[in-house]
């Protein structure tokens, strides 16, 4: 099999990611590459879908947010899965003692002490 040298152009970043997923996978760029090409003459195409996806306005929202906090140098971070639990506990806990505490207010105001929490 004669092989003949191709030249492409790579955004920087894109090739760095795909080289660590070939490193791990066992194959080089040229090998992926040469993969790629097969793959695209066995399919006589693109051997998967090329699309812009369409997501609905609260997915789309829920990953500006996402992308939001990822960039905020004040958003709480973890170290392990127990210290995430652990400060969703607390966050729980002190809601719950939001809510008893409005709604033990509330029945005290109406003068229905009876059934203050």
């Amino acid at each position: 099999m004669a092989t003949s040298p191709t030249q492409v152009r790579i955004d920087s970043n894109v090739k760095a990611k795909a080289n660590e997923l070939f490193k791990k996978l066992g194959i080089d760029m040229s090998s992926s590459v040469n993969i790629l090409l097969r793959q695209c003459v066995l399919h006589g195409g693109l051997p998967f879908k090329v699309e812009i996806p369409k997501f609905n306005a609260e997915t789309l929202a829920a990953m500006e947010e996402s992308i939001r906090i990822s960039r905020n140098p004040n958003a709480p971070s973890y170290s392990s899965m127990e210290d995430l639990k652990k400060a969703l506990l607390h966050y729980e806990l002190n809601m719950c003692s939001a809510i008893s505490s409005s709604l033990t207010y509330t029945i005290k105001k109406k003068g229905n002490t009876e059934l203050c929490l």
